[in-house]
């Protein structure tokens, strides 16, 4: 275990770039070693991130996906935002051009590490139900659209995996 206390100096700032950089890759290690989810709220960072320069291209969210981090998209301040999960979810696809298995991943992690009030085996028939809910809906929705758009006769080659 490490103390991120003892990596910063009196100010907080890092004695380097490259020190910051190896604080941050074991952060990242820490936070997958513990499973825990990392909820973007993409509208409301645009509104509040300004290295993000406007423009979402610029949002450390493809590189959280590309690292397989457990993420979620969600919104913080919905009101003051002005915003919905169906508004967040299309910034996410319109954005980060994600595959379905990312689309899928991102979506069930926030199931997945939800704060749910129930039973542990509540919880596991509340994410089954809504990792089952997702894979009919593509398969109902999608499924044969995107075997067309990439090529392939055969629509099963397009089943989404079960957990």
């Amino acid at each position: 275990s490490w103390d991120l206390a003892r990596k910063q100096d009196s100010r907080g700032k890092f004695s380097s770039d490259r020190e910051a950089k190896r604080f941050v890759e074991e952060l990242i290690e820490w936070m997958s070693d513990k499973r825990i989810t990392i909820e973007v709220c993409l509208t409301s960072n645009l509104q509040t991130m300004p290295e993000l320069k406007g423009d979402l291209k610029n949002h450390v969210f493809r590189e959280m996906v590309d690292r397989q981090l457990s993420v979620t998209i969600c919104t913080d301040n919905r009101l003051v935002s002005n915003t919905t999960i169906p508004k967040e979810y299309r910034l996410a696809l319109d954005n980060f051009n994600l595959t379905l298995k990312q689309l899928r991943d991102v979506t069930l992690a926030g199931f997945k590490r939800c704060f749910y009030p129930g039973t542990y085996k509540a919880k596991r028939a509340y994410v089954r139900s809504n990792i089952d809910y997702f894979d009919l809906t593509v398969k109902k929705h999608f499924q044969k659209s995107c075997a067309k758009l990439l090529g392939r006769k055969d629509d099963a080659d397009m089943r989404v995996a079960s957990d």
